[in-house]
């Protein structure tokens, strides 16, 4: 979960390529159509991508050809939406601006294009995301109330503050624990019931408790690969807490967001004083016999 840079791109001229293609440009009202899209175009940026918000466009079906050639043009390979396949090729994200996981390498509509079919090549709707994201979050963009909706990675300056952290459990210990999620932000806060319905629409189907869960292993067999500032020897839990904060403030840093999927679990365990004994022990065990890794 991310903020990312809004991508440059005509919509413009691009909406202007497909009207102006036989048989869309031969409706009779091809003009009106286009003024329509455009408007809409312009109502989701000002609405900066929030369904909730005053103006934003809402569902429609328009007359005419226009709006099914615009969804039927997602994934086409004409030379003019090279600017929408650029978005999907983005090199510069290592961590996906929608749930916080490695990687993207796709593109995903924030308001669905089966049902904003207008909108489905307009490139302030198209996020680059895993794979994982856009395929299981499907059409869930809003939810009934107020405030559910799922983050725009493009518009949500919010993404940028700590938002969502693990909450581990024992089980009955700490060996093999229950971690969830949380949201961050107090309950009076206009932003909870937003990054509730993130973590239950994007987070959870995205697979991130499975990495959380796989991390905490991770962190069982190679503490100090994650906790590098642990001290060698001796340290007391003191120590241990201070390499703890060390390492979300590095995660935060190398994947330039605090809503990755590692300062996530290092915030959960900052907060949770009994994990942090439990694996600061751990650490000493292991420091004393090596081969109890072999057992995780």
């Amino acid at each position: 979960m991310k903020r990312i840079p809004h991508p440059v791109v005509d919509n413009a001229a691009i909406l202007d390529q497909v009207a102006g293609r036989r048989p869309v440009a031969n409706c009779p009202h091809i003009q009106a159509d286009t003024q329509t899209v455009r408007d809409r175009y312009a109502a989701y940026v000002a609405a900066h991508g929030n369904p909730f918000a005053q103006g934003c466009p809402q569902p429609i079906d328009m007359p005419g050809l226009l709006q099914n050639s615009l969804y039927n043009k997602y994934g086409s390979k004409a030379d003019y939406l090279e600017p929408i396949e650029n978005l999907r090729t983005n090199r510069t994200l290592n961590i996906c601006p929608m749930c916080g996981l490695p990687g993207s390498g796709t593109l995903d509509h924030i308001f669905p294009q089966s049902v904003y079919g207008e909108l489905a090549i307009f490139s302030s709707n198209l996020v680059p995301t895993c794979s994982r994201c856009n395929t299981k979050h499907q059409a869930t963009y809003r939810g009934q109330n107020a405030g559910e909706r799922i983050f725009h990675p493009y518009f949500d300056d919010a993404l940028n503050t700590r938002l969502v952290r693990a909450m581990i459990q024992p089980n009955p210990n700490f060996q093999v624990p229950v971690i969830t999620l949380v949201c961050c932000l107090p309950a009076n806060d206009p932003l909870h019931p937003t990054v509730n319905f993130h973590i239950n629409t994007v987070l959870i189907p995205a697979g991130v408790l499975d990495d959380l869960f796989i991390f905490w292993a991770d962190l069982r067999r190679f503490p100090r690969k994650e906790l590098s500032t642990l001290p060698q020897g001796n340290f007391t839990n003191p120590d241990f807490d201070a390499a703890v904060i060390q390492a979300r403030n590095d995660n935060d840093k190398w994947h330039t967001t605090p809503n990755n999927f590692k300062s996530m679990m290092f915030e959960g365990l900052r907060l949770t004083p009994a994990a942090s004994v439990y694996l600061a022990q751990w650490v000493r065990d292991l420091d004393a016999d090596p081969d109890l890794a072999q057992d995780v």
